[in-house]
């Protein structure tokens, strides 16, 4: 994540700079440790899961009738 607004280069190049630290295998066993399996997508797929989760947890507060305090 970042920023919106952000450069592309800028994006383009923390995204691989992650894609190589997620690779090692260091780093997945540290995050394993912890319970997290360590995945690489790329910005334009996690900007599409982003939204699809939105819309998901949108629907069900809404069909559930949750209300802010």
């Amino acid at each position: 994540m970042a920023p919106a607004g952000t450069p592309a280069p800028v994006v383009d190049r923390l995204s691989a700079d992650l894609k190589k630290i997620l690779a090692e295998p260091e780093v997945k066993d540290a995050l394993l440790k912890q319970g997290a399996i360590a995945t690489w997508t790329s910005p334009a797929q996690t900007g599409t899961r982003i939204k699809a989760e939105l819309a998901k947890w949108n629907t069900v507060i809404r069909d559930a009738g949750v209300k802010p305090d």
